[in-house]
């Protein structure tokens, strides 16, 4: 797929919850709705097919560079090499605010915070990290300071998405 998802369903996010986002970027999905968003006959891809991506490019040249789109980078463009178009939608992510208490009860606030639109680029992957708690999951990180790393990020956090034809 070559554009980001923009499929709405819960659990899913446009950037600061502003629709000119969403037309612009697809929608930021949270893990779990990353998993049931792909349509059908399509699926999220896995850790080893993304890495499988990463070799084809970097054999040609560098991986972040040739897969971020030619425009909307905050003036720090890609070549968009491979078709892949990837666009700088940042992250959705929840801040949690410990020590609050009230009548002798502590709470937990919550924040959500959204940032790095127009800088940098988070795609979720199938694969679960393989820790006792089970909270992340492998996820992409494209922007220009760094070419492009995958690695595992908290599943409460909303990236964008990406389907694979099966």
């Amino acid at each position: 797929m070559a554009e980001n998802l923009n499929f709405e369903m819960a659990n899913s996010y446009c950037y600061k919850d502003s629709a000119s986002y969403c037309n612009k970027y697809g929608r930021l999905y949270t893990w779990a709705a990353a998993n049931s968003a792909c349509p059908e006959g399509w699926h999220l891809p896995s850790e080893t097919e993304w890495n499988a991506l990463f070799r084809v490019v970097d054999k040609r040249t560098s991986i972040g560079t040739s897969l971020k789109s030619a425009s909307g980078w905050n003036g720090d463009e890609g070549l968009d090499s491979f078709g892949f178009c990837a666009l700088p939608a940042g992250k959705r992510r929840i801040e949690y605010i410990n020590g609050r208490e009230s009548n002798g009860r502590k709470f937990t606030d919550r924040r959500i915070r959204y940032s790095e639109e127009g800088g940098v680029a988070n795609f979720w992957g199938s694969t679960e990290a393989r820790d006792s708690e089970n909270r992340d999951a492998y996820m992409v990180y494209l922007s220009p300071k760094r070419e492009s790393s995958g690695f595992f990020g908290d599943k409460e956090y909303a990236y964008s998405v990406r389907c694979l034809r099966d």
